[in-house]
């Protein structure tokens, strides 16, 4: 999150976990604007179904080590990969 804030000047953190150590809140935010777009709903949908997906493997014990590093290798600050491509 924080490389999306560094680079484009409009987003902007509503809450930090560091208000709050020891606690992680993972959290993804989607505007109106973007769900009234063409397939957004369905786009916004996908989002959460994959977040559910990799936090259910990441849930399972014999899949976690290697989803772990799969994350992150495939991070955003490890990866030449553009994340903003929608």
């Amino acid at each position: 999150m924080l490389d999306t804030l560094a680079k484009r000047t409009d987003s902007h953190a509503l809450f930090s976990s560091t208000k709050i150590p020891a606690h992680i809140i993972d959290m993804v935010q989607v505007t109106q604007s973007s769900l009234d777009k063409p397939h957004g709903k369905e786009f916004a949908c996908l989002v959460i179904d994959i977040y559910y997906e990799v936090a259910r493997q990441l849930e399972n014990p014999k899949k976690r080590d290697k989803m772990l590093v799969m994350l992150a290798r495939n991070s955003p600050s490890s990866s030449p990969i553009r994340w903003n491509r929608c």
